[in-house]
């Protein structure tokens, strides 16, 4: 237990020593030496690879809406905001007409591997159905839309 502790605080520690100004540079060369030979499909932080990750995300979720049953997409988080970071991951959000499954991590089964498998990055997936639509519409509200069916 003191480990993690000691782990903790070191981490507190040192980010108290450093600028923001350096950790960002860290991060950014971080991005260009490491993740391009490490993971070749990945994505490094910046505009042209955000424009390349969305359109990667729209043509996946195009063929997504083959799924019987998904009405929408949305993309939510940071990438959303263009507020991504190099190792950050993905949030898509779909609108199901309906579920078998009452609970939503079951509920993401099917697609979240679909969705992993083919764009190589970490999700953070959310589903509802059409009846819990009105709980997620404020949190939606700035979101991209990728597709409706």
């Amino acid at each position: 237990m003191s480990r993690w502790r000691d782990w903790y605080e070191q981490g507190e520690r040192d980010l108290q020593r450093a600028r923001p100004e350096e950790l960002l540079k860290e991060d950014k060369l971080l991005d260009l030496y490491y993740i391009p030979p490490r993971y070749p499909d990945g994505f490094a932080s910046g505009k042209p690879a955000r424009r390349e990750l969305l359109g990667r995300l729209e043509a996946l979720c195009q063929e997504a809406a083959l799924f019987p049953g998904i009405r929408e997409g949305w993309l939510f988080g940071p990438v959303a905001k263009g507020q991504e970071a190099g190792l950050g991951d993905v949030d898509p959000f779909l609108l199901l007409e309906r579920s078998p499954e009452q609970t939503p991590l079951l509920r993401l089964k099917p697609y979240y591997s679909f969705f992993s498998e083919r764009l190589c990055l970490a999700l953070d997936m959310l589903a509802a159905t059409e009846q819990e639509a009105p709980l997620y519409r404020a949190f939606l509200k700035d979101a991209p839309l990728l597709f409706r069916r």
